[in-house]
């Protein structure tokens, strides 16, 4: 809505750049009372018909349609690629297990179990099983890349740049993965939102740590003792201050 003291110019590029510009799809175009602004001769019916059909041409130069408000439709939901797609995400995490060294066994159940589960979720809470297998893609793969190609010493700088490239590509087959699980129209308008944005940047870091901690740095003592020395450890002053610092900014 224009502001009522501008000039039937100033009106139109401002309804031309809300359009075309900012993705507004519904302009109330209010009439103007005083067509001085348009010309002193100018009557209020002629000057404000005028000013639509100038308008509507505007819009229709930036290759806009008019036509009656209406909401958008929904995109398609195909169920059987989302299962595709969440099976992907679970193969993933399977080969997180595997890498971890984890109980195969316990791997193969929990792989059958995911993937009931994500079948049940697919039919009766489709919505929250989207963004829980989006949330565990955008974890998975990221920490896979890093086991993958961080190697345990010293490469040449050539092989540096490629275990970059393929740590890239890795994380961004997730990245890819959750864009498809979360293609829908509420997430598009920002209607809906993906509450996961936030453990994304911090729960691949945690699980780095520990996992790099536990498997991959050898010691004698037992993983059990190893976690409670850890989690015993004392804590300094100053990075429990800036630990609360940054959950204060929301970082």
């Amino acid at each position: 809505m224009a502001n009522p003291n501008y000039t039937f110019a100033q009106a139109k590029d401002r309804y031309l750049l809300a359009a075309a510009e900012r993705n507004v799809r519904v302009l109330l175009v209010r009439p103007f009372l005083r067509p001085d602004h348009g010309g002193a001769g100018d009557r209020i019916l002629t000057a404000n018909l005028n000013f639509f059909a100038g308008l509507k041409q505007a819009l229709e130069n930036e290759k806009l349609r008019l036509g009656q408000a209406s909401v958008f439709s929904p995109l398609p939901v195909v169920r059987w690629l989302l299962f595709l797609m969440g099976w992907g995400v679970i193969a993933g995490g399977l080969l997180l297990w595997e890498k971890i060294k984890l109980p195969r066994r316990a791997g193969l159940i929990l792989g059958i179990l995911t993937v009931l589960g994500w079948l049940f979720l697919l039919y009766f809470d489709l919505n929250f099983g989207r963004k829980a297998m989006a949330l565990a893609a955008v974890i998975i793969f990221p920490v896979l890349s890093l086991l993958i190609n961080v190697p345990s010493q010293g490469v040449s700088p050539f092989e540096s740049i490629w275990r970059l490239i393929r740590t890239s590509l890795m994380s961004l087959s997730g990245a890819i993965l959750t864009v498809g699980l979360l293609a829908d129209t509420g997430y598009m308008l920002k209607l809906d939102m993906f509450s996961g944005v936030k453990a994304a940047h911090i729960l691949p870091l945690l699980i780095l740590t520990v996992v790099f901690y536990l498997c991959f740095i050898s010691s004698p003592v037992p993983v059990g003792l190893r976690l409670k020395k850890l989690f015993d450890a004392a804590l300094p002053v100053k990075w429990a201050v800036i630990g609360l610092i940054l959950l204060g900014l929301g970082v």
